[in-house]
This record gives C-alpha cells, structure tokens and sequence, in this order.
C-alpha cells in the first residue's frame, strides 16, 4: 500500500513540474503539431501569404525558436505581413544571433551601424527586453547544428522541452502588433 501511495505522490509531482503543464500566458501543444506550425510557416512565407507567415512565426519565435525569430526580424524589417518597424526588427535580430548562428550574428552586425544615434538606446532596451522575455533562458530551448541524414549541411535545429510523457510542448502566447 506504501509503495501504490509514494508512486501516486511521485506522479503527481512529476505532473506538476511537467513542462506540458499549463501556465498563464502559455498554451500546451503536441510537439508534433508546432513542428507542422514551423513548415506552414515557412510554406506561407515562400507562397508570400506574409499575414499567416507573420501570426505563424510570432508563435514560434515567442516560443523561442531562433529561425523563426530571424524571420520575424526580416519581416519587420522588409514590412511583410507587418508595417516596418527597424527597431523591432533589430531586436528580433539580437535575440536570434543569441544562438551564434553566423548568417543571424552576420545580419545583425550589418543591421546595427543603420540605427540612428537617436534611436539607439531604444534599440538596445527593446532588444534587451526581448532577449529577456524570448531568449534561450527566458523559454527553455535548446539549439543546435544538426545535419540530415547522408548530408554535410548542418542547419540550425532547435526545440521547447518535450515532455517525454505525453509528447507535449508549452508554447508561449505574446502579444505582437497586428499584421497588416
């Protein structure tokens, strides 16, 4: 009878620390389906569909995926699916190249001279806050070079905590402005 009462106090620990547990300005979802979300992602952008690209990558880099991250600073920065916004732009960008990925450490530094001396402070607090909220720390995820299979080209993979359990992920809710 001890044994039945500590694995239920166990499991119910483990469910409390879960990852896939609910939190206020998070969503629970099968790793699967982000994973879907990711393509549709980039599938909408390459179609040049930039409203459902921008909701669909302001998911993900919420989340802290640093491709969809990149993407959302370019969108910004080219007005796709958003108006223009350099400054958000810039700080996509630095919460991206947080990574060490050399294209995103790359964009940014040819992004940074172009911030007027006026606006660079702003800049900064915007991106510094973003790397707070939406960095490798603030979300949990973890990034690295993987190449598939039969193939030297390593790209960037990164993934949210699985919880190994039920296959679920957290997926953080932010608010963005709206496409358009």
């Amino acid at each position: 009878m001890r044994c039945i009462a500590r694995y239920t106090l166990a499991a119910a620990l483990l469910a409390a620390l879960s990852p896939a547990v609910a939190r206020d300005g998070w969503q629970t979802m099968d790793f699967r389906d982000w994973r879907y979300m990711m393509k549709d992602a980039h599938a909408a952008y390459e179609r040049e569909d930039y409203d459902k690209a921008f909701k669909l990558y302001a998911r993900n880099a919420c989340l802290g995926d640093k491709s969809s991250q990149f993407a959302l600073g370019t969108m910004f920065l080219m007005g796709q699916g958003t108006a223009p916004d350099g400054m958000r732009a810039y700080a996509w960008y630095k919460v991206a190249a947080e990574s060490g990925e050399l294209d995103y450490v790359k964009a940014l530094r040819r992004i940074e001279p172009l911030i007027p001396a006026e606006h660079r402070a702003a800049s900064d607090e915007l991106a510094a806050d973003y790397v707070a909220r939406f960095g490798s720390k603030a979300t949990n995820v973890s990034c690295q070079r993987r190449a598939e299979a039969g193939t030297k080209i390593a790209e960037l993979e990164c993934k949210p905590p699985i919880d190994p359990r039920t296959a679920k992920i957290e997926v953080r809710i932010c608010e963005l402005p709206a496409a358009g």
